[in-house]
C-alpha cells in the first residue's frame, strides 16, 4: 500500500477515531466539523513541513477527484477504502502534480563531520582524488582481464562483485556476480565518462544509471533530474575533498524521501568512499568503501542470469 495513501487515512484516524466522514461530527469538546479535506491536508502537512501552499493544492485536488463514498470511512473498512483512493490517486496524477511547483524542498546541506573512515579514505588517497578542478580529465579503468570491484559495509548481507568483462571504446563493461547466491550476469554493469549504469531490459536503450542522482554526478549548485516522471531537485556541494549531494529517490520511494549523499570519488570517478544519511522519513547512516581485488572469485556451478 502506498505510503502516501497510508499518511492521508492514518492521519485520519489519529484525528478521529477513525469514525471519519466526508463531514466529521463535532466531538464532544464542541471542536468544529473536519472535512476530508480538512484531514487530507493535516496528513499532508505532517509528510511535508513548510509546504502549506502545497498541501493546500493537494487537499482541494484530492477532495475534487475522490468519489464521496471513498470519504467515508469506518473502522472496519479503511483498507479498502485506502487501495480504492490509491487507485484514483494514480488515475489522476496529472492532476495532483501540478501541486508539486508549490512544494518547498529544503536543498542545504548541512556541516557533515567526517567520519573516521572518511578520514582515512582521503588520507590514503592523496593525489587520487577526484575534484571539480580535475573531473574534465577522468583516468581510465585498469584493463586487466581479471579486474574486480566491489563495495562492502557492515550493513550489507550479500557479497556482490563486479568483473570486468570487455571494452568497446570509451564503454566499460562488468559482470555483475553475487557470490552469496551463487549466480552471475554478463554486462551487466557499464561504465561510460565516469559514470556507472546497469543492465535493465525492459529499458529501450538497455542501461540506466545505478542511482538516479548519477544525473548531477559531477555537477555543482542546483541540478534537477527526472524519477518516474518527476522532476527532482539536488544541490551539489564539493568541499575538501568529499562531494556533498542533498537529494532524493534512492530508496524505491518515488523520490518521497530525502537524504544527503557523501562521496568521496577517485580520479576514474569510482566512489572509494559513500554514506548516506536521511533527512526526512528513515532516520540512519550508512557507509561503504570501495574494494578492488584480482580474479578473486571462481564461478565454476554458478548459474548464469
Amino acid at each position: 500500500m502506498s505510503c502516501k495513501v497510508m499518511a492521508y487515512f492514518l492521519a485520519l484516524c489519529a484525528v478521529s477515531g477513525c469514525t471519519a466522514n466526508s463531514e466529521i461530527k463535532e466531538s464532544q469538546e464542541g471542536h468544529r466539523k473536519l472535512t476530508f479535506k480538512d484531514l487530507a491536508k493535516m496528513a499532508c502537512n505532517v509528510r511535508n513541513d513548510n509546504s502549506d501552499k502545497y498541501c493546500e493544492c493537494r487537499s482541494v485536488v484530492l477532495d475534487e477527484i475522490t468519489p464521496q463514498d471513498l470519504k467515508e470511512v469506518g473502522s472496519s473498512d479503511v483498507k479498502s477504502k485506502a487501495l480504492a483512493l490509491s487507485k484514483v490517486m494514480n488515475e489522476n496524477e496529472d492532476k495532483l502534480a501540478k501541486c508539486d511547483a508549490f512544494k518547498f524542498v529544503d536543498l542545504e546541506i548541512p556541516d557533515i563531520q567526517l567520519s573516521k573512515l572518511a578520514s582515512k579514505i582521503l588520507r590514503d588517497n592523496i593525489g587520487n582524488v577526484l575534484t571539480p578542478d580535475n573531473v574534465s580529465e577522468l583516468q581510465s579503468i585498469d584493463t586487466n582481464k581479471d579486474y574486480e570491484y566491489s563495495y562492502s559495509s557492515p550493513k550489507k548481507d550479500e557479497i556482490f562483485i563486479s568483473k570486468l568483462s570487455r571494452i568497446e571504446g570509451d564503454i566499460v563493461l562488468f559482470d555483475y556476480i553475487n557470490v552469496t547466491k551463487k549466480y552471475f550476469q554478463n554486462d551487466y554493469i557499464m561504465w561510460s565518462q565516469g559514470v556507472e549504469y546497469f543492465s535493465n531490459p525492459l529499458r529501450e536503450n538497455k542501461y540506466e544509471l545505478y542511482t538516479p542522482i548519477d544525473n548531477c554526478k559531477f555537477a555543482l549548485g542546483k541540478c534537477t533530474y527526472k524519477l518516474d516522471g518527476k522532476t527532482i531537485s539536488a544541490n551539489i556541494l564539493f568541499k575538501n575533498g568529499v562531494w556533498y549531494y542533498n537529494a532524493a529517490g534512492m530508496f524505491g520511494d518515488g523520490g518521497n524521501h530525502r537524504f544527503i549523499l557523501s562521496r568521496i570519488y577517485d580520479r576514474r570517478g569510482f566512489a572509494l568512499y559513500s554514506s548516506i544519511s536521511v533527512i526526512n522519513g528513515r532516520e540512519n547512516f550508512y557507509e561503504e568503501t570501495l574494494t578492488e581485488t584480482i580474479n578473486s572469485v571462481d564461478t565454476t556451478g554458478f548459474t548464469i542470469r
